[in-house]
């Protein structure tokens, strides 16, 4: 990826930790032990995409991972940290044309 892919890569994961935070503060879904929002992607495909492409980049860490999926997650870093943790991870991650061109 060259400098401006890697900049836009790192911009979309920022946006999608943003709106599931968002998501996760206005749910009120609890979890043994764990005080954070928690982000539940409700078996909806858009929500599980976004719960997908930010664990693959360990922006989220899953609270129930079970057989390589999981259904509740915390944002494992500090937002203003999700544009540097997507871009040093992105070769773990979704692709840029999987998730960023569509």
């Amino acid at each position: 990826m060259n400098e401006a892919e890697l900049n836009a890569y790192g911009q979309m994961a920022l946006a999608l930790a943003r709106h599931a935070d968002g998501w996760a503060k206005g749910w009120d879904f609890k979890f043994p032990g764990i005080t954070e929002p928690v982000y539940h992607h409700l078996s909806d495909s858009t929500f599980e995409s976004v719960a997908n492409c930010l664990w693959k980049l360990k922006v989220f860490r899953a609270l129930d991972e079970k057989n390589g999926g999981a259904a509740n997650f915390v944002i494992d870093c500090e937002l203003e940290d999700v544009f540097r943790t997507a871009i040093a991870n992105y070769h773990i991650g979704p692709t840029f044309e999987e998730h960023c061109i569509r």
